[in-house]
């Protein structure tokens, strides 16, 4: 299964919205502009999502 595209989310700890975007695949997204602290990233793709936590230093 090839995936065509991707929509990630990018919460704060607090369940704040920081970030959302589309991408295609083989793309990436930055985090340079997110200040230190833990994320929440969801990513979505057709009927499938998919949560992780990050720590951003």
């Amino acid at each position: 299964m090839t995936i065509l595209s991707i929509k990630i989310r990018i919460f704060t700890a607090e369940g704040k919205l920081v970030k959302s975007e589309s991408l295609k695949s083989g793309k990436s997204i930055g985090l340079n502009d997110l200040s230190s602290g833990l994320y929440l990233i969801e990513l979505i793709s057709g009927t499938s999502r998919h949560t992780m936590k990050i720590s951003k230093n």
